[in-house]
């Protein structure tokens, strides 16, 4: 089976690993604080708060940002729901920063165990940090790697007829700002050729994925008609491990021209 993504992982993080557990520092401890100066760093940011989770991170920026019930947030209807496991909220207003570090540490003032308002048990472990700093320390090579995957799958699709004939079309970058290549991402003329592709590649033992379903589609989150609803099954990720090989690459996109020969 040829994974929609694998870890990059070069050895940095057994050895963080196998650090944080032998410090017995396991709910907090340095690699926290290191995996935090490192990503502030990385983004431009003067601090950086870790949180165990992506809901408790977007739950503690709305506290700090005081935004009550009848406020409203506009979020894009095409995204997760958050559960990601290593989450920063990013600022460069220190008493922002403050109020989001003593939050997220159950409202605790600096006298220990003197807890001045309701806060949260939302802190990222040691361990998830030593990870995480492993992983940091070797971002731009795989950003790198990420671009090299997403620049090949354009030059395939390029040298194919399938751009030309309208039957997909490929992701734009904005000149003002700066992708990842987190996932390359394809968007078919119609739902029946992306379901035909998606079975073509998993005969091959290609995995796939669709994109998350719409928010509006959600039972709990209302169904309000929206006009991203046509987008879902349309559209798929295409493997793009950091290090995926050319000839796999190749591989895909041939199953997928041949798939769309007399559509």
């Amino acid at each position: 089976m040829i994974p929609l993504t694998e870890p990059y992982i070069t050895g940095k993080e057994k050895k963080y690993l196998l650090e944080s557990i032998k410090s017995n520092c396991i709910s907090t401890g340095k690699y926290v604080e290191l995996f935090e100066k490192e990503f502030a760093t990385f983004v431009g940011s003067k601090y950086a708060v870790s949180v165990c989770n992506g809901t408790c991170g977007l739950h503690l920026a709305l506290k700090v940002l005081e935004v009550e019930n009848y406020n409203n947030v506009i979020i894009p209807n095409y995204t997760f729901v958050a559960t990601a496991e290593a989450v920063k909220y990013c600022t460069d207003d220190e008493e922002l920063y403050k109020r989001m570090v003593k939050l997220r540490h159950h409202g605790e003032s600096p006298t220990r165990y003197y807890h001045e308002e309701i806060g949260f048990n939302y802190r990222m472990s040691n361990i998830n940090a030593a990870f995480g700093f492993a992983q940091l320390q070797n971002i731009e090579k795989i950003i790198k790697l990420k671009t090299r995957i997403k620049n090949r799958y354009d030059m395939l699709l390029l040298s194919s007829n399938l751009l030309s004939n309208g039957n997909i079309k490929i992701q734009q970058e904005y000149t003002k700002s700066e992708t990842i290549n987190w996932l390359y991402t394809i968007e078919f003329k119609n739902a029946h050729m992306c379901k035909h592709v998606v079975h073509e590649l998993n005969i091959n033992n290609i995995e796939t994925r669709y994109l998350f379903y719409p928010i509006n589609c959600l039972p709990p989150y209302g169904k309000n008609k929206c006009n991203s609803e046509d987008l879902c099954n349309r559209v798929i990720n295409l493997p793009s491990s950091p290090e995926l090989r050319f000839k796999v690459q190749k591989k895909i996109i041939n199953i997928i021209e041949g798939a769309l020969k007399n559509e």
